[in-house]
């Protein structure tokens, strides 16, 4: 395997160890701020995920299969994996840490590319592409880090928005769909309606309501001391 196709390789390993540390920290976030960190956490892997699956396909393209091959991914993913194991500190400093660290190496990527002149424009644009969503997921990050972000919600205030919708909601159904049919239904004769609203009592009763409703080689790329360190997680 060249040096190209392993940073490749080690690159999408690294998307997808980070799709898996946001999806952890979805499932596991608690506190007081519970679904404002959720929700965030699912944004931000899923929009992870929808780059892992841009890369793999545009590196098979360029690199051939062998950067997705099975026992090279397990052992970069494990890798990156491992590398924040035993993070301390909260979620949300855990997966800004991670999105930084893959901003620093999509830049060694794409210099690596460059360098060896295996660079091309679909790949120019896919790196940037991703970069520029890494970079939006880190400002989102940083923000709920300093309690900015409007995300960040605690349960009371989303029980309190959840309740104003469903009041909306109601209100908007018992408005009439239809002006000119509230009109129309105005100009009934009062005798007439008396007259229905007797019929309709025995229908509508109680009782009958009740009734009817009842990641193989080393990872070391080359001698040169600055690339090997690109591959230390």
């Amino acid at each position: 395997m060249d040096k190209c196709c392993k940073v490749a390789a080690l690159y999408i390993a690294s998307l997808k160890g980070l799709s898996l540390i946001h999806q952890h920290n979805h499932w596991t976030t608690k506190g007081g701020t519970f679904y404002g960190k959720h929700l965030l956490f699912e944004r931000i892997y899923e929009s992870a995920l929808e780059n892992l699956d841009l890369a793999a396909e545009k590196f098979i393209g360029a690199f051939g299969v062998e950067c997705v091959d099975y026992e090279i991914q397990a052992k970069f993913l494990n890798k990156v994996l491992e590398k924040y194991s035993k993070f301390q500190g909260d979620p949300i400093e855990m997966s800004l840490e991670v999105e930084k660290d893959f901003l620093e190496y999509s830049e060694y990527a794409f210099n690596c590319f460059e360098k060896e002149d295996k660079m091309t424009l679909g790949i120019d644009d896919m790196i940037m592409s991703i970069a520029s969503e890494r970079e939006e997921a880190t400002y989102l990050l940083q923000q709920s880090l300093e309690g900015k972000v409007s995300l960040e919600k605690d349960d009371e205030e989303m029980e309190e928005d959840m309740e104003e919708d469903v009041e909306e909601d109601m209100e908007e159904n018992m408005e009439p769909e239809d002006s000119e049919e509230s009109e129309d239904m105005s100009m009934l004769d009062s005798n007439l309606l008396d007259e229905m609203t007797m019929n309709t009592d025995d229908e509508y009763s109680d009782d009958n309501l009740d009734d009817d409703y009842s990641d193989d080689d080393d990872l070391d790329i080359d001698s040169d001391e600055d690339d090997d360190a690109a591959f230390e997680y």
